[in-house]
């Protein structure tokens, strides 16, 4: 279930500008089995957990922390940090 979650979530922040749908199930495909049918169900399946945008903010937040760190040692080489 944790992994529908996260990919459905995922899904959303990517497809969110081209695709209108605003149910977590909307942004999965499960095949016509008994235990899709089971998922299908789950009430933790209905709702996103997480704010549209979140995830892509978080790791925004993550890669340029990273990328900074070099500047914080010695702001004056910028010359090996590519996406500055």
């Amino acid at each position: 279930m944790i992994a529908c979650l996260a990919l459905a979530t995922i899904h959303r922040g990517v497809f969110h500008y081209a695709l209108k749908e605003e149910e977590l199930l909307d942004f999965l495909y499960f095949p016509d089995t008994p235990f899709a049918r089971t998922l299908r169900k789950r009430p933790r399946l209905k709702i996103f957990q997480t704010p549209l945008g979140e995830i892509n903010r978080l790791y925004q937040q993550t890669y340029s922390l990273y990328h900074c760190e070099p500047l914080m040692d010695d702001p004056e080489d910028s010359d090996h940090i590519d996406w500055l």
